[in-house]
């Protein structure tokens, strides 16, 4: 039921101003990471529904995204804080009322069944917690650093270079939220690589990397939206003025942050495969007779 009213919440959310009047509707790039956060939550609210095994899964997926986006919620809500109260729109009270319900809805049924915990991983078990551990703190470093790049070209051929983006480069309580975020992101993709039943496991750490491949769709996304001079504080007719073009792009950072969340989802999928033993020892052995 929580989870329900917390994803009508978080779509509810996506049409009134967020942060500073636009809506996250208004901008592709806010929109598609906010829309995979409660599409996530809703697929936790289906597995959980019909019970049974089921439920332990969809509780686990539900917390693991719940647990990651805590970050990135309290960062879009720093942003605004810091610029003013003023700048706190509905969409944001809204998003922020759907996290939490999304997030209670999802211990309350974690806490319906009791399942499994994390253990103490055996001897062939320790090199793929070395590999999630390694790769979840590779893409918590390389979310930090700035991702966006812009290059400016005037019409006499100079051109500027200037990158945008970086978690330390912003108020205080943005980069509290950040850091949050790449603390909860290790956390959780080691509690998910220690999780037993295994498959179990595989649902808290999808939690986790669910959101974090959405901050790449996000930037993704504005790469094909128009960057205007007024980003850079340059009025649209000076810009005009001077034949001023602007073309924007991702830094390599971006690219090893997406190769990291990649080895996390390979990494995922295969938790999901059972071990070729336990699967050798599921097929029934053939049997034979001569005639």
């Amino acid at each position: 039921m929580l989870l329900a009213v917390g994803v009508a919440c978080g779509v509810a959310g996506l049409f009134p101003g967020y942060i500073g009047g636009a809506s996250l509707a208004q901008e592709p790039a806010e929109l598609w990471p906010h829309a995979i956060y409660f599409a996530a939550w809703t697929a936790s609210a289906l597995l959980i529904l019909p019970g049974g095994t089921r439920l332990r899964a969809g509780a686990l997926l539900g917390i693991g995204t719940s647990i990651v986006t805590f970050g990135l919620f309290f960062a879009d809500a720093g942003t605004a804080i810091a610029g003013g109260a003023h700048l706190i729109g509905a969409g944001l009270v809204l998003g922020l009322a759907g996290w939490l319900a999304c997030a209670a809805g999802s211990a309350a049924a974690f806490g319906l069944r009791p399942a499994g915990a994390p253990g103490r991983p055996a001897g062939n078990e320790i090199g793929p917690l070395l590999a999630l551990t390694l790769a979840a703190l590779g893409a918590a470093v390389a979310f930090a650093p700035s991702w966006d790049s812009y290059t400016l070209r005037a019409s006499d051929g100079l051109t500027q270079s200037l990158t945008a983006g970086n978690a330390f480069a912003n108020p205080a309580l943005v980069i509290a939220g950040d850091v949050a975020v790449m603390v909860a992101l290790v956390a959780v993709v080691v509690a998910a690589a220690l999780w037993r039943p295994v498959l179990q496991g595989a649902a808290l750490l999808a939690g986790a990397i669910i959101p974090m491949a959405a901050q790449a769709i996000s930037a993704l996304v504005a790469l094909g939206e128009a960057t205007t001079p007024a980003l850079f504080g340059i009025p649209s007719a000076q810009a005009a003025q001077a034949g001023l073009t602007i073309s924007s792009g991702v830094t390599p950072a971006f690219w090893i942050y997406c190769a990291f969340i990649v080895a996390l989802v390979v990494l995922c999928v295969r938790m999901l495969m059972p071990p070729r033993s336990a699967a050798l020892d599921a097929t029934p052995l053939a049997t034979s007779t001569l005639s």
